[in-house]
Protein backbone atom coordinates (compact mmCIF):
# COMPACT_ATOMS: atom_id res chain seq x y z
CA UNK A 1 0.00 0.00 0.00
CA UNK A 2 1.33 3.46 -0.89
CA UNK A 3 2.16 5.79 2.03
CA UNK A 4 -0.58 8.24 1.13
CA UNK A 5 -3.08 5.41 1.12
CA UNK A 6 -2.61 5.14 4.87
CA UNK A 7 -4.36 8.48 5.39
CA UNK A 8 -7.82 7.00 4.85
CA UNK A 9 -7.15 4.01 7.09
CA UNK A 10 -5.90 6.38 9.77
CA UNK A 11 -9.20 8.25 9.53
CA UNK A 12 -10.93 4.97 10.36
CA UNK A 13 -8.55 3.75 13.06
CA UNK A 14 -7.70 6.84 15.10
CA UNK A 15 -11.19 7.48 16.60
CA UNK A 16 -11.35 3.85 17.72
CA UNK A 17 -7.87 3.76 19.19
CA UNK A 18 -8.49 6.96 21.12
CA UNK A 19 -11.32 5.24 22.94
CA UNK A 20 -9.65 1.99 23.97
CA UNK A 21 -10.67 1.20 27.56
CA UNK A 22 -8.37 0.14 30.36
CA UNK A 23 -7.19 -3.46 30.20
CA UNK A 24 -9.28 -4.37 33.22
CA UNK A 25 -12.48 -3.71 31.32
CA UNK A 26 -11.67 -6.51 28.87
CA UNK A 27 -12.50 -9.02 31.58
CA UNK A 28 -16.12 -7.90 31.72
CA UNK A 29 -19.05 -9.83 30.28
CA UNK A 30 -20.11 -9.69 26.63
CA UNK A 31 -23.12 -7.58 27.59
CA UNK A 32 -20.89 -5.04 29.30
CA UNK A 33 -18.55 -4.91 26.32
CA UNK A 34 -21.28 -3.73 23.98
CA UNK A 35 -22.25 -0.09 23.74
CA UNK A 36 -25.63 -0.23 25.48
CA UNK A 37 -26.83 3.04 23.92
CA UNK A 38 -29.11 2.44 20.93
CA UNK A 39 -30.73 5.20 18.91
CA UNK A 40 -33.90 3.26 18.13
CA UNK A 41 -33.59 3.45 14.34
CA UNK A 42 -35.97 1.12 12.49
CA UNK A 43 -35.68 -0.84 9.26
CA UNK A 44 -37.23 0.91 6.24
CA UNK A 45 -40.62 -0.38 5.13
CA UNK A 46 -40.11 -0.67 1.37
CA UNK A 47 -36.42 0.10 0.85
CA UNK A 48 -33.64 -2.46 1.16
CA UNK A 49 -30.54 -2.91 3.35
CA UNK A 50 -28.35 -0.64 1.19
CA UNK A 51 -30.69 2.38 1.44
CA UNK A 52 -29.93 5.27 3.85
CA UNK A 53 -32.56 3.95 6.26
CA UNK A 54 -31.23 0.43 5.96
CA UNK A 55 -27.69 1.63 6.70
CA UNK A 56 -28.82 3.62 9.75
CA UNK A 57 -30.75 0.65 11.14
CA UNK A 58 -27.86 -1.76 10.54
CA UNK A 59 -25.36 0.52 12.22
CA UNK A 60 -27.68 0.93 15.21
CA UNK A 61 -27.96 -2.81 15.87
CA UNK A 62 -26.02 -4.04 18.93
CA UNK A 63 -22.87 -6.01 18.19
CA UNK A 64 -21.07 -8.07 20.80
CA UNK A 65 -17.36 -7.43 21.08
CA UNK A 66 -16.08 -10.99 21.75
CA UNK A 67 -13.55 -9.63 24.22
CA UNK A 68 -12.33 -7.09 21.68
CA UNK A 69 -12.02 -3.37 22.13
CA UNK A 70 -15.29 -1.68 23.13
CA UNK A 71 -15.69 2.03 22.47
CA UNK A 72 -16.68 4.10 25.52
CA UNK A 73 -15.52 7.62 24.78
CA UNK A 74 -18.43 8.49 22.48
CA UNK A 75 -21.24 7.12 24.68
CA UNK A 76 -22.65 10.66 25.34
CA UNK A 77 -22.83 11.23 21.58
CA UNK A 78 -24.90 8.07 21.04
CA UNK A 79 -27.13 8.98 23.97
CA UNK A 80 -27.72 12.39 22.36
CA UNK A 81 -28.61 10.69 19.05
CA UNK A 82 -31.18 8.57 20.87
CA UNK A 83 -32.79 11.58 22.55
CA UNK A 84 -32.88 13.56 19.30
CA UNK A 85 -34.57 10.65 17.55
CA UNK A 86 -37.14 10.19 20.32
CA UNK A 87 -37.98 13.90 20.55
CA UNK A 88 -37.91 14.96 16.90
CA UNK A 89 -37.85 11.85 14.70
CA UNK A 90 -34.43 12.79 13.27
CA UNK A 91 -32.05 9.91 12.47
CA UNK A 92 -28.51 10.50 11.25
CA UNK A 93 -25.08 8.96 11.10
CA UNK A 94 -21.58 9.31 9.74
CA UNK A 95 -19.60 6.48 8.22
CA UNK A 96 -16.29 6.12 6.48
CA UNK A 97 -15.00 3.06 4.65
CA UNK A 98 -11.58 2.53 3.14
CA UNK A 99 -10.55 -0.29 0.82
CA UNK A 100 -7.31 -1.57 -0.67
CA UNK A 101 -7.49 -3.98 -3.59
CA UNK A 102 -4.79 -5.68 -5.64
CA UNK A 103 -4.91 -8.05 -8.63
CA UNK A 104 -2.54 -10.80 -9.68
CA UNK A 105 -2.57 -9.72 -13.34
CA UNK A 106 -3.32 -6.83 -15.65
CA UNK A 107 -4.65 -6.72 -19.20
CA UNK A 108 -1.34 -5.19 -20.33
CA UNK A 109 2.04 -4.70 -18.72
CA UNK A 110 1.16 -1.04 -18.09
CA UNK A 111 -2.22 -1.77 -16.49
CA UNK A 112 -2.77 -0.52 -12.95
CA UNK A 113 -3.02 -3.64 -10.78
CA UNK A 114 -3.77 -2.10 -7.37
CA UNK A 115 -6.05 0.62 -6.10
CA UNK A 116 -7.19 2.13 -2.82
CA UNK A 117 -9.91 4.59 -1.97
CA UNK A 118 -12.51 5.69 0.52
CA UNK A 119 -16.15 6.70 0.83
CA UNK A 120 -17.51 9.17 3.38
CA UNK A 121 -21.30 9.06 3.78
CA UNK A 122 -23.85 11.01 5.81
CA UNK A 123 -27.29 9.31 5.79
CA UNK A 124 -30.14 11.35 7.31
CA UNK A 125 -33.84 10.60 7.78
CA UNK A 126 -36.38 12.89 9.41
CA UNK A 127 -39.94 11.84 10.22
CA UNK A 128 -41.79 15.15 9.91
CA UNK A 129 -45.41 14.02 9.53
CA UNK A 130 -47.39 11.42 11.45
CA UNK A 131 -44.38 10.14 13.37
CA UNK A 132 -44.94 6.70 14.84
CA UNK A 133 -48.20 6.14 12.96
CA UNK A 134 -49.16 4.33 9.78
CA UNK A 135 -49.22 7.69 7.96
CA UNK A 136 -45.64 8.72 8.63
CA UNK A 137 -44.00 11.12 6.18
CA UNK A 138 -40.22 11.02 6.09
CA UNK A 139 -37.56 13.15 4.40
CA UNK A 140 -34.41 11.22 3.41
CA UNK A 141 -31.09 12.57 2.21
CA UNK A 142 -27.64 11.06 1.86
CA UNK A 143 -24.44 12.97 1.15
CA UNK A 144 -21.42 11.12 -0.27
CA UNK A 145 -17.79 11.86 -1.03
CA UNK A 146 -15.84 9.16 -2.88
CA UNK A 147 -12.14 9.37 -3.64
CA UNK A 148 -8.99 7.43 -4.45
CA UNK A 149 -5.80 7.57 -2.42
CA UNK A 150 -2.38 8.74 -3.49
CA UNK A 151 -1.55 8.70 -7.18
CA UNK A 152 -3.95 5.94 -8.16
CA UNK A 153 -5.89 6.76 -11.31
CA UNK A 154 -8.25 3.79 -11.56
CA UNK A 155 -10.74 3.47 -8.70
CA UNK A 156 -11.13 0.22 -6.74
CA UNK A 157 -14.54 -0.23 -8.37
CA UNK A 158 -13.10 0.00 -11.89
CA UNK A 159 -9.92 -1.99 -11.22
CA UNK A 160 -11.71 -4.88 -12.91
CA UNK A 161 -11.56 -3.14 -16.28
CA UNK A 162 -7.79 -2.61 -15.96
CA UNK A 163 -7.10 -6.19 -15.01
CA UNK A 164 -9.62 -8.43 -16.75
CA UNK A 165 -12.87 -9.06 -14.83
CA UNK A 166 -16.07 -7.91 -16.49
CA UNK A 167 -17.64 -7.31 -13.05
CA UNK A 168 -16.78 -4.21 -10.96
CA UNK A 169 -14.46 -5.31 -8.16
CA UNK A 170 -15.39 -3.00 -5.24
CA UNK A 171 -18.92 -1.66 -5.66
CA UNK A 172 -19.43 2.03 -4.78
CA UNK A 173 -15.70 2.66 -4.25
CA UNK A 174 -15.48 5.12 -7.11
CA UNK A 175 -14.61 8.80 -7.43
CA UNK A 176 -17.19 11.51 -6.83
CA UNK A 177 -17.18 15.05 -5.47
CA UNK A 178 -19.09 15.69 -2.24
CA UNK A 179 -22.72 15.72 -3.34
CA UNK A 180 -26.30 14.74 -2.66
CA UNK A 181 -26.58 11.06 -3.52
CA UNK A 182 -30.29 10.65 -2.78
CA UNK A 183 -32.96 13.07 -1.57
CA UNK A 184 -36.63 12.15 -1.45
CA UNK A 185 -39.88 12.26 0.46
CA UNK A 186 -41.46 8.98 1.53
CA UNK A 187 -45.07 8.87 2.65
CA UNK A 188 -46.72 5.90 4.34
CA UNK A 189 -50.41 5.42 3.49
CA UNK A 190 -53.39 3.43 4.77
CA UNK A 191 -51.90 2.65 8.18
CA UNK A 192 -48.63 1.48 6.71
CA UNK A 193 -50.11 -0.86 4.12
CA UNK A 194 -48.82 1.26 1.24
CA UNK A 195 -46.29 3.98 0.59
CA UNK A 196 -44.94 6.34 -2.07
CA UNK A 197 -41.57 8.00 -2.57
CA UNK A 198 -40.78 11.04 -4.74
CA UNK A 199 -37.44 12.74 -5.39
CA UNK A 200 -33.90 11.71 -6.19
CA UNK A 201 -33.91 7.93 -5.85
CA UNK A 202 -31.32 5.16 -6.21
CA UNK A 203 -33.33 2.28 -7.78
CA UNK A 204 -31.12 -0.43 -6.25
CA UNK A 205 -32.17 0.83 -2.81
CA UNK A 206 -35.65 -0.54 -3.53
CA UNK A 207 -35.40 -3.34 -6.09
CA UNK A 208 -33.65 -6.69 -6.53
CA UNK A 209 -32.09 -6.62 -3.06
CA UNK A 210 -31.28 -9.41 -0.65
CA UNK A 211 -29.68 -9.74 2.78
CA UNK A 212 -26.05 -9.29 1.68
CA UNK A 213 -26.47 -6.59 -0.96
CA UNK A 214 -24.74 -3.76 0.93
CA UNK A 215 -21.15 -3.48 -0.41
CA UNK A 216 -19.90 -1.62 2.68
CA UNK A 217 -20.80 -4.56 4.94
CA UNK A 218 -20.65 -7.61 2.71
CA UNK A 219 -19.31 -8.75 -0.66
CA UNK A 220 -17.10 -6.39 -2.66
CA UNK A 221 -17.94 -7.72 -6.13
CA UNK A 222 -20.81 -6.69 -8.37
CA UNK A 223 -21.75 -10.27 -9.23
CA UNK A 224 -22.48 -11.03 -5.56
CA UNK A 225 -24.50 -7.86 -5.02
CA UNK A 226 -27.21 -7.45 -7.66
CA UNK A 227 -28.21 -8.59 -11.14
CA UNK A 228 -25.73 -7.25 -13.69
CA UNK A 229 -28.16 -7.83 -16.58
CA UNK A 230 -29.99 -4.55 -15.85
CA UNK A 231 -28.87 -1.11 -16.98
CA UNK A 232 -29.01 0.30 -13.45
CA UNK A 233 -28.99 4.11 -13.52
CA UNK A 234 -27.26 6.41 -11.10
CA UNK A 235 -29.60 8.16 -8.65
CA UNK A 236 -31.99 10.56 -10.33
CA UNK A 237 -35.52 11.91 -10.17
CA UNK A 238 -38.21 9.28 -9.81
CA UNK A 239 -41.57 8.28 -8.40
CA UNK A 240 -42.12 4.93 -6.74
CA UNK A 241 -44.54 3.12 -4.53
CA UNK A 242 -45.47 -0.17 -2.96
CA UNK A 243 -48.38 -2.04 -1.43
CA UNK A 244 -48.47 -4.77 1.23
CA UNK A 245 -51.04 -7.15 -0.19
CA UNK A 246 -50.76 -9.39 2.88
CA UNK A 247 -48.20 -9.83 5.65
CA UNK A 248 -46.23 -11.98 3.18
CA UNK A 249 -46.91 -10.60 -0.31
CA UNK A 250 -46.02 -7.16 -1.62
CA UNK A 251 -45.64 -5.36 -4.93
CA UNK A 252 -43.47 -2.34 -5.76
CA UNK A 253 -43.09 -0.17 -8.83
CA UNK A 254 -41.07 2.80 -10.03
CA UNK A 255 -40.84 5.30 -12.88
CA UNK A 256 -37.42 6.91 -12.69
CA UNK A 257 -34.60 8.70 -14.43
CA UNK A 258 -33.03 6.56 -17.19
CA UNK A 259 -29.42 7.61 -16.68
CA UNK A 260 -29.24 9.48 -13.39
CA UNK A 261 -26.70 12.14 -12.54
CA UNK A 262 -23.32 12.00 -14.25
CA UNK A 263 -20.56 11.00 -11.81
CA UNK A 264 -18.01 13.51 -13.06
CA UNK A 265 -20.24 16.55 -13.50
CA UNK A 266 -19.11 18.16 -10.23
CA UNK A 267 -22.66 19.20 -9.31
CA UNK A 268 -23.72 19.18 -5.67
CA UNK A 269 -27.32 18.33 -6.59
CA UNK A 270 -28.50 17.05 -9.96
CA UNK A 271 -31.65 15.06 -10.75
CA UNK A 272 -30.48 13.80 -14.15
CA UNK A 273 -31.29 14.91 -17.68
CA UNK A 274 -33.69 12.27 -18.92
CA UNK A 275 -36.84 11.99 -16.78
CA UNK A 276 -38.43 15.18 -18.05
CA UNK A 277 -37.40 14.29 -21.61
CA UNK A 278 -39.44 11.11 -21.41
CA UNK A 279 -36.55 8.64 -20.98
CA UNK A 280 -37.29 6.38 -18.03
CA UNK A 281 -36.08 3.50 -15.90
CA UNK A 282 -39.10 1.35 -15.08
CA UNK A 283 -39.32 -1.47 -12.56
CA UNK A 284 -42.03 -3.69 -11.11
CA UNK A 285 -41.28 -6.18 -8.33
CA UNK A 286 -43.40 -8.87 -6.72
CA UNK A 287 -42.04 -10.22 -3.45
CA UNK A 288 -42.83 -12.78 -0.76
CA UNK A 289 -41.45 -12.64 2.77
CA UNK A 290 -41.93 -15.04 5.65
CA UNK A 291 -43.38 -12.16 7.66
CA UNK A 292 -43.16 -8.40 7.35
CA UNK A 293 -41.10 -8.14 10.53
CA UNK A 294 -38.60 -10.59 9.00
CA UNK A 295 -38.58 -9.07 5.50
CA UNK A 296 -34.75 -9.00 5.33
CA UNK A 297 -34.40 -12.52 6.78
CA UNK A 298 -36.44 -14.80 4.49
CA UNK A 299 -37.49 -13.40 1.15
CA UNK A 300 -37.86 -13.98 -2.56
CA UNK A 301 -38.46 -11.23 -5.12
CA UNK A 302 -38.88 -11.17 -8.89
CA UNK A 303 -38.12 -7.85 -10.58
CA UNK A 304 -38.88 -6.84 -14.18
CA UNK A 305 -36.93 -3.80 -15.42
CA UNK A 306 -36.77 -1.71 -18.58
CA UNK A 307 -34.56 1.29 -19.35
CA UNK A 308 -35.27 3.54 -22.31
CA UNK A 309 -32.51 4.60 -24.66
CA UNK A 310 -30.99 8.00 -23.92
CA UNK A 311 -28.14 10.16 -25.23
CA UNK A 312 -25.26 8.24 -23.65
CA UNK A 313 -26.96 4.84 -24.10
CA UNK A 314 -28.53 4.52 -27.58
CA UNK A 315 -30.09 1.07 -26.93
CA UNK A 316 -32.88 0.30 -24.51
CA UNK A 317 -32.45 -2.47 -21.96
CA UNK A 318 -34.83 -5.03 -20.51
CA UNK A 319 -33.97 -7.45 -17.75
CA UNK A 320 -35.58 -9.79 -15.25
CA UNK A 321 -33.93 -10.39 -11.88
CA UNK A 322 -34.53 -12.89 -9.08
CA UNK A 323 -33.16 -12.39 -5.55
CA UNK A 324 -33.76 -14.66 -2.58
CA UNK A 325 -32.24 -15.61 0.75
CA UNK A 326 -33.38 -17.90 3.56
CA UNK A 327 -32.23 -18.35 7.14
CA UNK A 328 -31.83 -21.73 8.81
CA UNK A 329 -30.39 -21.06 12.23
CA UNK A 330 -26.92 -19.68 11.56
CA UNK A 331 -26.89 -20.75 7.88
CA UNK A 332 -28.12 -18.41 5.15
CA UNK A 333 -28.20 -19.74 1.57
CA UNK A 334 -28.94 -17.21 -1.16
CA UNK A 335 -29.47 -17.11 -4.91
CA UNK A 336 -29.41 -14.30 -7.47
CA UNK A 337 -30.17 -14.59 -11.17
CA UNK A 338 -30.80 -12.28 -14.08
CA UNK A 339 -31.42 -12.37 -17.80
CA UNK A 340 -31.72 -9.52 -20.29
CA UNK A 341 -30.89 -8.29 -23.77
CA UNK A 342 -27.35 -7.27 -22.80
CA UNK A 343 -27.75 -3.67 -23.94
CA UNK A 344 -27.37 -0.39 -22.09
CA UNK A 345 -24.64 1.83 -20.69
CA UNK A 346 -24.20 0.05 -17.34
CA UNK A 347 -25.13 -3.48 -18.41
CA UNK A 348 -22.34 -6.05 -18.06
CA UNK A 349 -24.16 -9.33 -18.68
CA UNK A 350 -26.89 -10.98 -20.73
CA UNK A 351 -27.25 -13.83 -18.25
CA UNK A 352 -25.98 -14.07 -14.69
CA UNK A 353 -26.48 -16.39 -11.74
CA UNK A 354 -24.99 -16.39 -8.24
CA UNK A 355 -25.36 -19.04 -5.59
CA UNK A 356 -23.91 -18.60 -2.12
CA UNK A 357 -23.92 -19.59 1.51
CA UNK A 358 -23.26 -17.58 4.65
CA UNK A 359 -22.67 -18.70 8.22
CA UNK A 360 -23.36 -16.21 10.97
CA UNK A 361 -21.35 -16.39 14.18
CA UNK A 362 -22.14 -14.50 17.37
CA UNK A 363 -23.38 -11.01 16.77
CA UNK A 364 -22.63 -9.63 13.28
CA UNK A 365 -19.58 -11.70 12.36
CA UNK A 366 -20.40 -13.69 9.24
CA UNK A 367 -18.40 -15.74 6.76
CA UNK A 368 -19.89 -15.99 3.30
CA UNK A 369 -18.95 -17.35 -0.09
CA UNK A 370 -20.48 -17.17 -3.55
CA UNK A 371 -20.03 -18.57 -7.04
CA UNK A 372 -21.10 -16.36 -9.95
CA UNK A 373 -21.60 -17.15 -13.62
CA UNK A 374 -21.66 -14.24 -16.05
CA UNK A 375 -22.40 -14.40 -19.77
CA UNK A 376 -21.39 -10.94 -21.02
CA UNK A 377 -22.56 -9.21 -24.19
CA UNK A 378 -20.36 -8.46 -27.17
CA UNK A 379 -19.10 -11.98 -27.82
CA UNK A 380 -16.85 -12.05 -24.75
CA UNK A 381 -16.22 -15.38 -23.08
CA UNK A 382 -18.20 -16.50 -20.05
CA UNK A 383 -16.67 -15.69 -16.68
CA UNK A 384 -16.87 -17.54 -13.36
CA UNK A 385 -16.11 -15.74 -10.09
CA UNK A 386 -15.70 -17.22 -6.62
CA UNK A 387 -15.78 -14.69 -3.78
CA UNK A 388 -15.52 -14.96 -0.01
CA UNK A 389 -15.42 -12.37 2.77
CA UNK A 390 -15.33 -12.21 6.55
CA UNK A 391 -16.13 -8.99 8.47
CA UNK A 392 -14.41 -8.88 11.84
CA UNK A 393 -15.90 -6.41 14.34
CA UNK A 394 -13.05 -5.15 16.49
CA UNK A 395 -15.67 -3.05 18.26
CA UNK A 396 -19.31 -2.21 17.66
CA UNK A 397 -18.29 0.72 15.48
CA UNK A 398 -15.18 -0.57 13.72
CA UNK A 399 -15.04 -3.54 11.35
CA UNK A 400 -12.34 -5.01 9.12
CA UNK A 401 -13.26 -7.16 6.14
CA UNK A 402 -10.77 -9.16 4.05
CA UNK A 403 -12.09 -10.38 0.71
CA UNK A 404 -10.85 -12.73 -2.02
CA UNK A 405 -12.21 -12.91 -5.57
CA UNK A 406 -11.00 -15.74 -7.82
CA UNK A 407 -11.87 -15.16 -11.48
CA UNK A 408 -11.84 -18.01 -13.95
CA UNK A 409 -11.82 -17.16 -17.67
CA UNK A 410 -11.75 -13.38 -17.05
CA UNK A 411 -13.82 -11.95 -19.89
CA UNK A 412 -11.63 -8.91 -20.50
CA UNK A 413 -8.29 -10.71 -20.18
CA UNK A 414 -8.31 -13.70 -22.55
CA UNK A 415 -4.58 -14.27 -21.98
CA UNK A 416 -5.36 -15.50 -18.45
CA UNK A 417 -7.28 -18.58 -17.40
CA UNK A 418 -7.44 -17.58 -13.74
CA UNK A 419 -6.62 -14.49 -11.71
CA UNK A 420 -7.31 -13.24 -8.22
CA UNK A 421 -8.17 -10.04 -6.35
CA UNK A 422 -7.21 -9.60 -2.71
CA UNK A 423 -8.94 -6.86 -0.75
CA UNK A 424 -9.02 -5.35 2.72
CA UNK A 425 -11.78 -2.99 3.87
CA UNK A 426 -12.07 -0.97 7.07
CA UNK A 427 -15.30 0.71 8.16
CA UNK A 428 -16.07 3.12 10.99
CA UNK A 429 -19.54 4.44 11.76
CA UNK A 430 -20.69 6.97 14.30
Amino acid sequence: MRPRSLVGLAFVLVPALLSVPPAASLAQTDTARTDSTRSGYRRPALAGPSSPGGTLAKDDEPKQSFGRLPIRLLAPYYEAKRKIHEQSGLSFGFNYQAVFLTATAGITDSSQRSSAGGVFSIPIQWALVGRGTGWEGKFTIQLDYRHVYGNYVTTPQNLAFETGSTLPTAVKFGKMDFRVLVMHWGQALFNGKAGVVVGQIAPDDYFNHYRFIHPFFNFYGYGSSITSASNWPNPGFGIGGGVKLTDQWHIKGMLGEAGGFRIGDGAFLHFGDNFFKGHFFKAVEVGWVKSWDERFVDRVALTVMHTDAYEESPDDNWAVGLATNWTFGRWVPFFLAGVGNGKGENTVSKTTATVGLAHTFRSHDVMAGSVNFTHPPGGLRDQYTVETFYPFYLSERLAFTPDIQLVFNPSLNPAKDVMAYFGFRARLHM
